[in-house]
């Protein structure tokens, strides 16, 4: 199996292989003007040929496909993000983790790759045949029936301030997409696996339930989040109340949650001996890291945003110099290069940021696997170098 040639994660220029990706943009990547040297962490855990632990981890990573393409087969999970999640979840992980928390991780961000290929899927957020209530209503149900363990973990008073306090009433089995009850059945696998984890590793008993709060708490965290921008996205797509759409301080407080950095962390701190010392110490981090990627999703990926009018921190950069007045498929390529470079120094900001914060976390799981993925999402989808004024 060439994996290279298999995968289907939008990537920067159209790519599809993560690890191509990783290759090209380190060829040219310079963290000379950040706090957070990132390239140093790409370079000491990436696969390749260059000697025999770059071998190692080629050879991990390959194991970690085959192995996640066996678990969503049992899943009946259909997409393609298999080489992505390994590439993140193996090279995120520390070389003395047990494989079992390695596979814990990759599965978990496959599911969350998966999960955002639902959100976006058109014959699913159905925006042109229904109405903007409508639309949001069906999502509702969709995300109540992923999420029904988290709806039973956490409390109402939080779903509420999370933008997630919805319900299954109503919903008929013939209204449920296979995608979706495949991703609640890879979900509730995860859920069920984490105790394992737990018993296996240096951890508190006494901390099990906050263990389990936490990462279904991050989980409704991440879905509140991901229903604001598909609200906004129905703005977007009717072209009407563009006003009400949120300026960039609003909307990178909610998108930074949506991109599953902080949720990511969440899962690893629940296999910290002290989860609630490490959470509370190192939240700050995890948010900071969720910007990062967010910004560079956004700077990296808008063509793909843009064909699908998708609602992000471009178009808010373009808007606020007065363009775009219809939405981010209007656009001029004028336009869209000036709001790039607003965002790209926004992203060069927020990376210092991040390294700001990481470098007063505790050496632990969670602050490895956390230092790690941002450095590979940098690496993969590009920190904005492309993007400078002339």
């Amino acid at each position: 199996m060439n994996s290279d040639l298999i995968d289907g994660t939008s990537l920067p220029n159209g790519e599809v292989s993560a690890r191509r990706a990783l290759t090209t943009f380190l060829a040219k990547a310079d963290t000379s003007h950040h706090r957070f040297d990132w390239r140093t962490l790409v370079e000491r855990m990436r696969p390749g040929e260059n000697d025999p632990w770059q071998q190692e981890q080629k050879i991990r990573v390959e194991r970690a496909i085959k192995e996640l393409y066996d678990w969503t087969g049992r899943m009946g999970i259909p997409y393609r993000h298999q080489e992505a999640s390994a590439l993140f979840g193996v090279c995120s992980s520390p070389n003395e983790a047990p494989w079992s928390d390695i596979m814990l991780l990759v599965k978990y961000i496959y599911w969350v790759y998966a999960f955002d290929s639902f959100t976006d899927d058109p014959q699913y957020t159905n925006l042109t045949e229904t109405t903007s209530q409508q639309a949001q209503d069906r999502m509702s149900r969709y995300l109540a029936h992923m999420f029904h363990r988290v709806l039973q973990i956490v409390e109402p008073y939080h779903l509420r301030k999370l933008n997630f306090s919805i319900s299954e009433d109503g919903l008929r089995s013939e209204e449920i997409p296979p995608e979706c009850a495949a991703l609640r059945h890879g979900l509730d696998d995860i859920f069920d696996e984490l105790p394992e984890h737990w018993r296996n590793a240096p951890v508190l008993p006494k901390n099990n339930q906050y263990r389990n709060w936490l990462f279904a708490f991050e989980f409704a965290r991440c879905a509140g989040a991901i229903r604001h921008e598909f609200a906004w996205d129905c703005v977007m797509h009717e072209g009407k109340k563009l006003r009400s759409l949120p300026k960039f301080p609003k909307y990178i407080r909610s998108a930074k949650f949506s991109v599953g950095v902080p949720l990511t962390a969440a899962l690893i701190c629940t296999l910290e001996q002290d989860p609630q010392r490490v959470w509370k110490r190192g939240f700050p981090c995890s948010a900071n890291g969720g910007r990062v990627v967010r910004l560079a999703n956004d700077l990296n990926l808008f063509e793909k945003d843009q064909r699908s009018n998708h609602f992000n921190s471009i178009f808010i950069a373009g808007k606020a110099s007065g363009a775009n007045r219809k939405g981010s498929a209007e656009m001029t390529q004028e336009e869209t290069l000036q709001a790039r470079l607003v965002t790209r120094k926004r992203l060069d900001d927020a990376i210092n940021d991040f390294g700001d914060t990481m470098y007063l976390l505790d050496d632990g799981p969670m602050s490895f696997v956390l230092r790690y993925s941002v450095a590979f999402a940098l690496a993969v989808y590009g920190d904005g170098r492309d993007y400078t004024a002339k």
